[in-house]
This record gives structure tokens, sequence and C-alpha cells, in this order.
């Protein structure tokens, strides 16, 4: 068969779209399975063209609200910068995860991959961190959440109350597909 260029939707869409290319893919893999574990459904596609960017397994008319681009490339001119471009007149949040544009240091790579946060599980972190954005502030204040956990529990530890504060996020997300019979909501991710 002959290559044509496209790049391959490995999930179907949902409201978080994980866009990963070369060895990078794996990576990709690994945080749509960590994101699974606690309730979001991210599509995934393996991109396998990245310029000229392949756009066709994109849903134009039912657009994610995140995509999240992992890259074995500089954050400057690679994969994340072309997405974002495309999507920078639309409601779509693009999250870039890359090598930085500077000089990287020599070290192994599982080294500089967890300097750098560009693990599956530090990467899972940030798009946690944008969903607790995104979810708690639109509703919820979330300094005063943070507070009151830290009061109520006695915990100090930032890891440990985004842990409880992803609970609580879960637990909402459950509320609404209880509550709506798992309908898609404006303000939930979960699909």
């Amino acid at each position: 068969s002959t290559y044509e260029g496209k790049n391959i939707r490995i999930a179907p869409q949902g409201k978080f779209d994980i866009w990963a290319c070369g060895k990078m893919f794996e990576t990709g893999q690994k945080v749509k399975e960590l994101l699974q574990e606690n309730g979001i459904n991210a599509g995934l596609v393996d991109i396998t063209t990245v310029k000229p960017l392949d756009m066709s397994m994109i849903d134009e008319k039912n657009l994610p609200q995140y995509i999240v681009t992992i890259e074995d490339n500089t954050i400057v001119g690679g994969l994340g910068h072309q997405v974002a471009a495309y999507f920078a007149d639309r409601s779509v949040k693009v999250l870039n995860f890359a090598w930085p544009d500077e000089f990287i240091p020599q070290g192994s790579v599982d080294e500089l991959l967890e300097r750098y946060g560009l693990t599956p599980e530090i990467i899972t972190e940030r798009i946690y961190e944008e969903i607790e954005r995104y979810y708690l502030k639109e509703y919820y204040d979330i300094e005063k959440i943070k507070s009151d956990f830290t009061k109520e529990l006695n915990i100090y530890n930032r890891k440990s109350i985004n842990k409880l504060l992803r609970k609580f996020v879960s637990r909402k997300i459950d509320y609404v597909r209880v509550g709506v019979g798992y309908a898609e909501t404006e303000d939930c991710f979960a699909l």
C-alpha cells in the first residue's frame, strides 16, 4: 500500500483529544490510559505527518475543548505550534508538550523527560490542573475549596490537595452522569 500522509485516529474524539507523534505516541497512549482511570475518555490521534498537517481526523462540527499535543521536538515551530495556529480563531485550547526552545543539557532520556515535564504522569497531572482551573473556577471559588480542604483534613501538601480536588470533580461528574442520564453537558469533561 502507498502512504497517503494521513494522520490516524486511534480513539474517538472527545472533549480532550491527544495528538502524539513519533516516539512520543507511546507517551500519548499512557496519558490516555491514566485519564481513563479517572473517568476521562480522551480521543487519541497518531500524528504520522507533521508537515503538511493533515486535519482530516478532526470533526469540525464538534470540536474538542482541548487538544493536547505531545512531541519529541522543540515547542517552537513543531506540531503544537501548527495545531495552535490552526485553531487560533476557534474555541479550542491547545496544550503543547515538547522540549523548550533552549539548550538541553546532557543526561539520560528518562532524566530529561522528567526534568522537562514530558513523562506520562507529569503530562497527566498538568491536564488535571487545567481541568481544575476550568471546571472549578467556572463554578466554585477554587482557593476557598483548597482552604477548606486544608483546614478540614490538615493537609498542606499541594499534590494531596489536587488529588482530593480530582476526587471532588469526579463526584460532580458522577452526579452529572446520573442526574442527566450521561448526556453531554457543557461543564462535564467525562464523555
